[in-house]
């Protein structure tokens, strides 16, 4: 709650800030003292930056679309899974469970692109709730191996159909040919990322 706090004070500082510097900067005589010009300069560029408006529109909109997307569905997720109760950090473990069982937690990290730290928390509070356990792998006694629960298996599908209500919200009134157009797009840039790994050094230079 803090960080979202936070946030949302930076951002309605930095509006009126911008909103005043335009207005000022408008008022302003054509003589600018430096110290203001630079003071304006700052504040536009710290504005552009937040809402990533001076990039190009094809790029930025794409990033900060699926950025909005993203974090709405986790606060989608989580008020539709109060029930269980799991959170939206928690259910894709399941679903690669269901999909896979038997992952070791480095598996489970590489196929969720989920961080091992992320993943051993995730894990640790799954068992908590009596959806997973950890069993010795036979053949290697240092590897531990996730299985579902039967309380796992018995909810799953419930699990499933409060998820997928996410799918059928933010897809509603989208005609056949649109919903495949979408679905393909971000497939292909899913299909990139997983053929390209992120370099290490990605700023500019």
């Amino acid at each position: 709650m803090k960080v979202y706090s936070c946030m949302s004070l930076v951002v309605s500082v930095l509006s009126k800030s911008y909103m005043m510097a335009m207005v000022g900067f408008c008022c302003m005589p054509i003589s600018i003292p430096r110290e203001a010009t630079r003071n304006i300069e700052l504040i536009w560029l710290t504005y552009q930056l937040i809402f990533c408006i001076s990039f190009p529109m094809e790029s930025q909109s794409i990033s900060r679309l699926i950025a909005i997307l993203h974090r709405q569905s986790q606060i989608f997720t989580n008020k539709a899974l109060k029930e269980f109760p799991l959170t939206s950090a928690e259910y894709p473990f399941l679903f690669a469970l269901i999909h896979a069982e038997g992952q070791t937690q480095e598996e489970l990290s590489s196929y969720l692109y989920i961080d091992k730290g992320a993943t051993a928390r995730v894990i640790k509070a799954l068992m908590a709730k009596g959806y997973v356990r950890k069993e010795q792998d036979a053949q290697d006694k240092r590897c531990n191996r996730i299985f579902l629960t039967e309380k796992a298996k018995q909810e799953h599908e419930d699990i499933q159909k409060c998820v997928m209500q996410w799918n059928s919200y933010i897809t509603k009134g989208l005609d056949e040919e649109t919903y495949q157009s979408i679905f393909t797009a971000l497939q292909t840039m899913v299909d990139q990322v997983r053929k390209k790994p992120i370099p290490e050094h990605t700023g500019a230079k």
